[in-house]
């Protein structure tokens, strides 16, 4: 009987010890998810001056993607960058963004214009500066808008750098984060790599990984998804010029496949993602993200481009 009663003293303790480490991991950084006071505790008490913004998306993601894809890796990777920086808040992920798959054969995508997304962010920018917070980060899970958030960002940095106040834009976790991935798997894959821009390989991997339940994100369907490789990527384009909308773009400067280009909605091959590699895109885009904070918010205002 004493034996018993202390193993499960023990085993009471072990589960004690692993939910206070667990609480530690899972530190509450999404704003949407706290009170005002908490808030306000976070900033004023605990230095969390940072605020992320990081938009997401609502459109088709082939036969096997729930439309809220964009929106919930943007929540998942936002979360996880906070945690890693250690001095940051998430502000609730904005579910629409600039995109042409809308239509009555893709039902359900939401498409705001550019001006729109824009002054939407500008709003949410100006609110969280208002709040208390010294450093505003702008990033996107959905590749158009991505323009917009960075020259808004330039401007808003421009305004509020007198006032020892930054707004920085951060590309790395979405453009750089594809190629890094990209160069991963194929180097590590037995099978089933192939180039992709939408419902492929990564962002399929990225659900699997962060989806709570089975079938919450990627229905289990995905393993006999038709493929529709995207392109081989290319040089990234000099954003000081012109597009030559004439020519094609490379998968590097397509984030999102034309209407029309994949018939079931597809630019990818999803059918070899895991929860593993997914796992492994996490680590990538939050590195990067991180990286890219500390470099752009250590630079001298002056040096802004």
């Amino acid at each position: 009987m004493k034996k018993l009663l202390l193993a499960t003293c023990a085993l009471f303790l072990t589960v004690s010890v692993a939910r206070a480490q667990g609480t530690r991991r899972q530190e509450q950084v999404e704003m949407e998810w706290m009170t005002s006071p908490e808030i306000y505790s976070a900033i004023h008490e605990h230095g969390k001056m940072t605020a992320i913004v990081f938009t997401g998306g609502t459109e088709q993601r082939g036969p096997h993607g729930v439309l809220g894809g964009h929106t919930f890796m943007a929540r998942g990777i936002s979360a996880e960058i906070a945690r890693t920086l250690g001095n940051a808040l998430v502000a609730p992920v904005l579910a629409f963004s600039p995109t042409s798959l809308v239509g009555p054969r893709i039902p359900g995508g939401v498409a705001l214009s550019p001006e729109v997304f824009r002054k939407v962010n500008e709003a949410v920018v100006e609110s969280l500066i208002t709040g208390g917070f010294k450093n505003v980060i702008l990033m996107g899970d959905h590749g158009s808008g991505q323009e917009e958030l960075d020259k808004m960002a330039q401007v808003m940095d421009a305004k509020y750098a007198p006032q020892g106040i930054r707004v920085v834009f951060c590309k790395d976790v979405y453009e750089k984060a594809r190629e890094v991935f990209d160069n991963y798997a194929k180097s590590t894959m037995k099978e089933g790599f192939a180039y992709g821009t939408h419902a492929g390989l990564y962002d399929t991997s990225l659900l699997l990984y962060l989806q709570p339940r089975p079938e919450a994100y990627v229905r289990n369907n995905y393993k006999a998804v038709t493929p529709h490789p995207g392109p081989v990527p290319g040089p990234p384009r000099d954003r000081s010029q012109p597009r030559d909308r004439s020519q094609p773009r490379s998968r590097s400067q397509q984030a999102e496949p034309e209407p029309g280009s994949a018939d079931n909605g597809v630019a990818g091959d999803p059918r070899f993602a895991t929860p593993e590699l997914g796992k492994k895109m996490m680590e990538i885009k939050v590195q990067l993200a991180v990286d890219e904070i500390h470099k752009k918010l250590a630079a001298n205002a002056s040096s802004r481009p």
